[in-house]
């Protein structure tokens, strides 16, 4: 944090990123969560190019530690449409996405809410904002 870079914690999966950020929540450090969430953001949307898929343990990570109106849990539900649309995670680890979307019915009601509204009107995106609307700085404090 004191340097401006983000160490590598060696795990097996890209939540790196997710758990540093929720360490900059813990210690109300925004500039180090915006400066995480331009990470986050680059690594998973399709802005930067070709995403990383979100895994089982990613999706399970953020959902269980993010709060419903934290910025990264807000961002989080609004890439897993699009990899859900764009990644074809059917054939990717399906018993483990079914597993995880039977623990979490509101999870997967939201997905499919998404995913039917972007089949339907027949855009195929799923919206996203830029990275500016998942920033904590970009936030008015009242």
């Amino acid at each position: 944090m004191y340097f401006g870079t983000i160490p590598t914690l060696e795990d097996e999966y890209h939540c790196d990123e997710l758990r540093l950020w929720a360490l900059g929540s813990k210690l109300v450090a925004k500039e180090f969560k915006d400066f995480v969430m331009r990470k986050i953001y680059e690594l998973y949307s399709f802005a930067g190019g070709d995403p990383v898929h979100f895994s089982v343990k990613e999706a399970e990570w953020c959902w269980n530690n993010t709060a419903p109106e934290s910025c990264l849990r807000k961002l989080f539900l609004d890439l897993l449409p699009q990899h859900w649309i764009y990644l074809e995670y059917f054939g990717d680890g399906k018993e483990d996405w079914s597993e995880f979307f039977a623990r979490h019915p509101d999870l997967s009601h939201t997905l499919l809410l998404a995913v039917a509204g972007a089949c339907a009107d027949r855009k195929g995106k799923p919206e996203v904002m830029p990275v500016t609307g998942y920033l904590e700085s970009s936030k008015v404090e009242k």
